[in-house]
C-alpha cells in the first residue's frame, strides 16, 4: 500500500540512494528513482510516493513541487550546511562539523562591503586532504613492502634486511604516485 507525503528535502546521502524530510525522523530509500532524486536539491518541497516495508520508506516517485514555498515545520527557517545541507546547530557557521575540513580560500568572494573576505569555497572530496592521501600512500607501500619481505623468508642480518625493506619501499611508493 503506497502514501504520499508533501515535505521539504531535510538531507541527501552523498550516493544519492536516500534522504530525508523535514519533521521526519525515517530515511526514504531511493534505490529505484536516483535519476528523479538526482534533480532535487536541499530545501526543494517535494511530493514522495512511497511504500512502507518493515523499518523501509520505499521510495517509487519523488516530484518537485514548483510554484510552493517551503516552509519548516518549527515555522523558523534553519541555516543548512554549504556543503551536505545538514540543518546546522549554530548558523554563524556555513558548514556543519563534519564537512569544515573541505574547504579552500577563494580570493574572489568579498563581503557586504565590497573588500575581499575571509570566506571559503566548499570542496568536497571522497578521498580527504592531500596529506590523508600522502598517508594512504605510505601505508599501502609500507604493507605492500613487507608482504613481499615475509614472502621472500628473508634471512640474515637487521641490516641488509631494513636495507632490502628500504628499497622495496621507495621503489612501490614511487610506482603508487607515478601512476596515479
Amino acid at each position: 500500500m503506497s502514501e504520499k507525503i508533501k515535505a521539504t528535502v531535510k538531507t541527501k546521502t552523498k550516493t544519492g540512494k536516500g534522504f530525508q524530510l523535514e519533521g521526519h525522523e525515517n530515511w526514504f530509500s531511493a534505490n529505484f528513482i536516483m535519476e528523479e532524486l538526482a534533480k532535487v536539491n536541499v530545501g526543494d518541497l517535494v511530493e514522495v510516493t512511497y511504500a512502507k516495508k518493515g523499518v523501509f520508506y520505499n521510495v517509487s516517485k519523488i516530484v518537485k513541487v514548483e510554484g510552493e514555498t517551503p516552509a519548516s515545520p518549527s515555522g523558523i527557517d534553519t541555516a543548512r550546511c554549504k556543503v551536505c545541507g545538514k540543518v546546522l546547530k549554530n548558523p554563524a557557521y556555513p558548514t556543519c562539523w563534519d564537512c569544515k575540513d573541505n574547504v579552500k580560500e577563494d580570493p574572489k568572494i568579498q563581503d557586504i562591503q565590497g573588500n575581499p573576505s575571509t570566506k571559503k569555497e566548499f570542496i568536497p572530496s571522497k578521498y580527504g586532504t592531500p596529506e590523508d592521501i600522502a598517508g594512504k600512500e605510505v601505508g599501502c607501500a609500507a604493507n605492500c613492502a613487507s608482504q613481499i619481505l615475509a614472502g621472500t623468508g628473508a634471512c640474515g642480518d637487521m641490516e641488509t634486511i631494513l636495507e632490502t625493506f628500504r628499497v622495496l619501499f621507495e621503489g612501490i611508493l614511487t610506482h603508487i604516485r607515478n601512476n596515479k
